[in-house]
This record gives structure tokens, sequence and C-alpha cells, in this order.
């Protein structure tokens, strides 16, 4: 996201708060003003585990994927004159 631009599905490993390790999917996008300047990001974090113990394909599809919303992260810059 450093270089402006959106990614999604990348996976990787992580522990919980109990300790345990789950697979997560990271997706995240640029919030761009009217003349195309970026003014922020977001950025949504999913757990996978259960659809990689099942050995299922990975969905980018929130509605269809099936997966268990851990969190979401929005970051917004503002410019202020005065």
């Amino acid at each position: 996201m450093l270089a402006g631009k959106s990614f999604s599905g990348i996976e990787t490993r992580c522990y919980t708060k109990e300790g345990s390790i789950i697979h997560i999917s990271i997706s995240g996008a640029v919030y761009r003003d009217r003349e195309g300047n970026p003014r922020g990001s977001a950025v949504d974090i999913r757990d996978i585990s259960e659809q990689k113990k099942a050995g299922k394909p990975i969905s980018t599809d929130s509605e269809n994927g099936g997966h268990q919303h851990i969190g979401r992260v929005v970051l917004l810059t503002a410019s202020i004159t005065c």
C-alpha cells in the first residue's frame, strides 16, 4: 500500500491472544480524493483457518467465503487549511 496500490488475499499465520495459531487472509485498499491523491487506507483481516483445514479454496468474496471477520483498520489523513 505504500506504493499506492491495493492488494488482496495475502495469506499468513498469526497467534491469537490465547496462544493458538490461526491462518489469516489480509486485503487492503487505498482511499483517494477527487484528484487521485491518497488520503487513507483500509485493511481487512479474516480468519481462514477452517477453509485451510478442510482443503477448500480460499474465496476473496466475503459474502460467499464463510470467513470469520477478525478486524478492519481504516486510516484517513486530512489536510486542514486555516
